[in-house]
């Protein structure tokens, strides 16, 4: 291939690329400084978290429930049947 080929092509892509991309690309009618871009980043990550949290805890409480529920010891009733067995023990 020569020269006059290589640059046939590569014009032929750049204007396909500028005619695909550029109709496509909406106008910002809004401008969003970093600060507030960061602001808004940050508060999506700690909704994440609380919102993480919140389920464990009541995911938690649910899985108590249905063991209370079953007749098996829950994870609070645990703790309490170890400290009497070790209070028991050391008596």
């Amino acid at each position: 291939m020569n020269t006059r080929n290589a640059m046939r092509i590569a014009t032929a892509a750049a204007f396909v690329a500028v005619w695909m991309l550029g109709p496509g690309a909406p106008r910002a009618h809004a401008y969003i400084d970093p600060g507030t871009g960061s602001s808004i980043i940050g508060s999506i990550g700690i909704l994440f978290a609380v919102t993480s949290a919140f389920a464990a805890v009541a995911f938690q409480h649910v899985r108590e429930f249905f063991s209370w529920m079953l007749g098996k010891v829950g994870i609070s009733n645990r703790k309490q049947h170890a400290a009497d067995e070790s209070t028991r023990d050391s008596a």
